[in-house]
């Protein structure tokens, strides 16, 4: 099952911002180090896209939107999950997010999403 869904975003001064993360608990941590290797491989590419990553029992997938908005939309799952399997759920709720930046209307859309990805692949 995914751990869990967060939404960072570049910020020149102070690196990766995180600006939401659900489900808010505490056994759901990825730490800066795994973000800043997330942000090498997505290689300050001006495109946006996807990569992956496996760090100890955590697959982290990312969303990146490109380097005009600078957002990344990243789903932890278990070390049992594949990545690719979530490629297309991923990209479709990180647009929905992007959608919904104003006024961060996009939090209030975190719950619904994260039940959207966890609803079998073939629905």
């Amino acid at each position: 099952m995914p751990l869990g869904i967060i939404v960072k975003k570049w910020n020149e001064r102070i690196g990766l911002e995180t600006l939401a993360q659900y489900p808010r608990n505490k056994d759901f941590f990825i730490s800066n180090q795994t973000f800043l290797h997330l942000l090498n491989l997505h290689g300050f590419s001006n495109e946006s896209g996807m990569t992956s990553l496996t760090v100890k029992e955590t697959n982290i997938i990312t969303y990146y939107s490109g380097s005009d908005t600078g957002y990344f939309v990243i789903l932890a799952l278990n070390l049992l999950e594949n990545a690719e399997d979530f490629e297309e759920k991923l990209e479709e709720i990180a647009l929905e997010i992007l959608d919904n930046l104003k006024d961060n209307q996009y939090e209030k859309l975190l719950p619904r999403l994260y039940r959207k990805i966890l609803q079998p692949l073939n629905e």
